[in-house]
């Protein structure tokens, strides 16, 4: 499966589960947690970039 299917699934998921952008990257107001961005979430998603296994995990 290349970059671009797992973002597909990764956003599936994501909205299946009713959560936005914002938390699955742990960049929201007084989160304890950054991940990585928004944007590089959306990006991922789109099959623009990739995210490390480590990051999702």
């Amino acid at each position: 499966m290349d970059s671009k299917s797992w973002g597909r699934v990764f956003r599936e998921i994501r909205e299946m589960k009713n959560l936005s952008l914002a938390k699955v990257a742990g960049d929201y107001e007084n989160s304890p947690n950054l991940i990585t961005s928004k944007q590089q979430v959306s990006r991922f998603e789109l099959g623009e970039s990739d995210i490390t296994l480590t990051k999702i995990y």
